[in-house]
């Protein structure tokens, strides 16, 4: 959650993502999951978090003294990735600079990574549980949502001993 020029804490989740992906593999809806191929068409269900100063709590003393804590709480912005460019317009050039870096950050890319493998899951899941009989497309989408979640770092190009 980086804290812009102007003061303003932002950060995005994938929370609806993930139920939404649950319920298509349950029932077959959103349609729109059922289409998604990339990260871009999942930028309408990635929702965009500001943050506000949650009541202030008396801290313990041996922490703080008497000093009074405040900490953030996220509530909706009511954007999404597919929507906060128009939004960021009027931002200063340092909020949408450091927004754009903070949406390149590997934690960021993880969870987006994260999000779109779960989709491509519950695509094959939900084809399974119909009964329909998978696809070649439906192997490619297992094994790329499994290169996605892959934490051994097999399928990244982190390779020290790599030429590129």
């Amino acid at each position: 959650m980086p804290k812009l020029s102007s003061g303003r804490h932002i950060g995005i989740t994938a929370e609806r993502l993930a139920d939404l992906a649950r319920q298509y593999e349950e029932t077959g809806g959103p349609t729109e999951l059922e289409r998604a191929q990339g990260i871009e068409d999942l930028k309408p269900f990635i929702d965009v978090l500001y943050f506000h100063a949650a009541t202030p709590i008396k801290a313990p003393k041996a922490a703080t003294g008497s000093k009074l804590l405040s900490e953030l709480t996220p509530y909706p912005s009511g954007f999404t990735l597919a929507t906060i460019e128009e939004e960021m317009r009027s931002w200063p050039e340092d909020d949408r600079e450091a927004f754009n870096a903070f949406l390149r950050r590997s934690d960021i890319i993880d969870l987006l990574k994260s999000a779109f493998s779960r989709v491509l899951n519950a695509q094959v899941a939900r084809k399974l549980k119909t009964g329909a009989e998978p696809t070649k497309d439906d192997a490619m989408k297992a094994v790329v949502a499994f290169m996605l979640s892959d934490k051994s770092g097999m399928f990244t190009d982190d390779d020290p001993d790599s030429d590129a």
